[in-house]
């Protein structure tokens, strides 16, 4: 989990911890712990957990008993600071809450990843008691004032000797205190400690509403020749049985994965035009009455502007940027404007482009923003010989898997090892033994859990084209933890000895989520409180899913990871080139539409202007295509009124930068130059693979390039260049 300013808001005071939870009109019952299930965690003697024993009643009876013991910790801390005059905060407080934390920690992953894995093991009524106490049980230390004072009283000595990964701990606890009100008066804490109640609720309700709303607004195919262009994918999610495709009818929501494939597939204007419009102004004031959700996102607004006042800020906006890699507001801005002045040049272009060929071939009028994904697809189809749905045949999930391992083996020293001695949830299942050969090659520094196929109503029904990376340990020097994850997909099947084949899109997937996975499993920290991910700024948090996505388009890659999967054939030259390619397909026009958002979520929490009329402007500054109708995309933007993600929608943008200008540091060095490539790749190593989460990313950046960021080296790998 990233920094958890804004994650838990809705963590109710210690002493509520173990009340039974109420979500969504029903009461998760968690049971009273029983003689019958005496452990108090699910590993086995070799660390790994035991997942072939593992039922809900464990699952449940462990989070009891450890978050419990969490609080029991709390409090024995708590009394004992009490008679302390010389506290050693990190043997006197640090290491005990690790003894209790970390086992909860461990027991929540595993929870978590059963829970994407296999919903018939832990459903969803029972997880959402889970996750909450959890949550709240693993949050309660930094609600502590004793605490919090002790961790300030350290820091603040200047006799006191502190290596930089204590440093960084000590700031994390005095951060997250201060958020939670601990400089606050009584009265002052016991209104925040409310907000964060509202604010969850809220949430709740608008995602509720969001939920209800894209699946019952949709529309019914019944006629074969409406779907004829439909690729297997979008048949699959729109029929009312996956497993017969082509048979109707067809039902296609408001769900972004079913609608972004319409809007790029379905020839009738008219159709995409209905459909873009109900998603434009989903739970908007025209929307029906039962989805509105103005009145909830007034409520989460002004809660969050007096919370900013609350701590003294300008805005929430600003208070937010404590959590960031960028420094301020105005340098997301600017950097912002930089980006925006080369793509809305290349987007003019590219709509001018899109026009031109629509109208040759039918389009009547000026390009509308429900014709642009239809017609660039009918563009590049044109232009390309090689089709993107022969892609497939190219891509085995296993040589995939095996190029991707051999480029972190030959470029960083991580060697990816199966390890079939451990239990697993499902016979899909595969675990991987992670090494670095730069510490040890027998010494695994990590390791993770691979679940790649999709699974009926066992898995969470997901896109395709993404995935989830579940942590299950951080790294803990003291209690001999190693980094451990499991990575979560929805792939098809093997079927009939013939391999899951991957789209392009299922491609990226791997890549970013081994990318994300990497950062978790190569920590080098000593304290699981600032492990992996557990500590990095929210715009930082995506870095290594970019950075090892970019390998993706070097043709040395697609060549290690492309075979077709009956001629044993490599990927053709042309389709080499339509890979390279793909990212730059509308890249003016993409990269104006993650501005846009990015920028609406963090003025509509620093600007005093109208909703409306910060969108109506916005949209005017990044478009050249008119907006066509009022207040689109306003009142269903989620990442704008999340607890986790308001004022963090730019965080992949920014992570995408950061990224590509790390990326910029090998595309720098001549193909022929292999000493230059090996120092680089070991400049790598020495920072980002060693370095993560001990310092902030700006450090370690420079470390690696020497400089600040630079936002040109985005714009160069969308081949973005401004013109006069």
């Amino acid at each position: 989990m990233v920094l958890s300013f804004c994650v838990k808001r809705f963590i109710l005071s210690r002493s509520n911890a173990h009340k039974i939870p109420k979500r969504n009109g029903y009461i998760v019952l968690l049971p009273e712990i029983g003689e019958e299930y005496p452990q108090q965690n699910l590993l086995k003697e070799d660390k790994t957990p035991e997942f072939n024993n593992i039922t809900i009643e464990k699952c449940i009876t462990a989070i009891r008993k450890q978050t419990i013991e969490c609080d029991n910790q709390i409090r024995k801390i708590e009394a004992e600071l009490q008679d302390k005059k010389d506290v050693n905060v990190f043997n006197d407080i640090l290491f005990p809450l690790e003894e209790t934390y970390v086992p909860l920690g461990i027991t929540w992953g595993i929870a978590q990843t059963l829970y994407y894995g296999n919903q018939t093991l832990i459903p969803t009524k029972s997880f959402i008691g889970i996750n909450l106490r959890a949550l709240k049980a693993i949050e309660a230390k930094f609600s502590s004032l004793p605490i919090y004072e002790a961790c300030k009283r350290t820091k603040e000595n200047k006799n006191i000797q502190l290596t930089s990964q204590q440093e960084r701990i000590l700031e994390k606890y005095i951060m997250e205190g201060k958020l939670n009100g601990l400089e606050l008066s009584k009265k002052k804490k016991e209104w925040l400690t409310n907000s964060y109640r509202i604010l969850y609720q809220q949430e709740i309700d608008f995602i509720k509403k969001y939920e209800s709303a894209t699946k019952q607004c949709s529309y019914t195919i019944q006629n074969e020749d409406g779907i004829k262009d439909f690729p297997k994918e979008l048949l699959e999610a729109a029929a009312a049985n996956p497993e017969q495709p082509h048979i109707g009818p067809w039902t296609i929501t408001l769900q972004p994965h079913i609608l972004k494939l319409f809007l790029e597939y379905c020839s009738s204007r008219i159709l995409r035009w209905k459909m873009w419009k109900a998603n434009a102004t989903l739970l908007s004031p025209s929307d029906d009455k039962m989805f509105q959700t103005n009145t909830i996102l007034r409520e989460i607004y002004y809660m969050r502007k007096q919370q900013a006042n609350l701590f003294k800020y300008k805005t929430y906006a600003h208070m937010s940027m404590i959590t960031k890699m960028a420094s301020s507001l105005e340098e997301v801005y600017d950097t912002f404007n930089i980006l925006l002045e080369s793509a809305r040049n290349a987007q003019e272009f590219e709509i001018q482009k899109l026009t031109e060929f629509g109208n040759e071939r039918g389009l009547e009028g000026s390009l509308k923003p429900w014709d642009v994904h239809y017609w660039n697809r009918q563009f590049h189809d044109d232009i390309y010989k090689f089709k993107k749905e022969s892609l497939k045949n190219y891509f085995p999930l296993p040589k995939v898997l095996n190029g991707l391992f051999d480029l972190l083996k030959v470029n960083f020293g991580i060697e990816i090892v199966e390890n079939k001695k451990v239990d697993i949830w499902h016979k899909d299942v595969s675990f991987y033994d992670v090494f670095n050969s730069n510490v040890s090659s027998t010494e695994p520094i990590a390791s993770f859990y691979l679940d790649p196929y999709v699974r009926g109503e066992e898995k969470s029904h997901g896109s395709q084209n993404s995935g989830n990376m579940v942590i299950i340990k951080n790294r803990s020097k003291r209690l001999d933890t190693k980094p451990m994850c499991s990575l979560i997909f929805n792939f098809q099947r093997p079927k009939d000895e013939k391999p899951s084949l991957l789209s392009l899109e299922n491609v990226r997937a791997v890549f970013q989520q081994f990318g994300h996975a990497l950062y978790h499993m190569t920590a080098t920290t000593d304290y699981p409180d600032i492990s992996g991910l557990s500590y990095v700024e929210w715009d930082a948090a995506y870095i290594y899913d970019f950075f090892l996505e970019n390998w993706l388009y070097e043709p040395l890659t697609l060549q290690k990871i492309s075979e077709h999967y009956e001629t044993k054939e490599t990927l053709p030259a042309e389709a080499v080139e339509f890979v390279k390619n793909s990212r730059l397909q509308l890249a003016g026009y993409n990269l104006c539409t993650d501005l846009l958002f990015s920028r609406l979520d963090l003025e509509i929490y620093s600007s005093e202007e109208s909703w409306t009329a910060i969108m109506d402007r916005l949209w005017k500054e990044h478009f050249v295509i008119p907006m066509e109708i009022n207040n689109v995309f306003i009142y269903s933007f989620k990442s704008i009124f999340s607890m986790r993600l308001a004022t963090n929608h730019y965080s992949h943008l920014w992570s995408k930068m950061i990224a590509a200008d790390i990326y910029s540091a090998f595309q720098e060095i001549p193909l022929e130059d292999k000493t230059s490539h090996e120092e680089v790749c070991k400049k790598f190593q020495e920072t980002f693979l060693s370095l993560n989460s001990t310092c902030p990313t700006n450090e370690i950046f420079k470390k690696f390039r020497g400089r600040n960021p630079n936002p040109q080296a985005l714009l160069n790998s969308l081949k973005l260049y401004k013109t006069e």
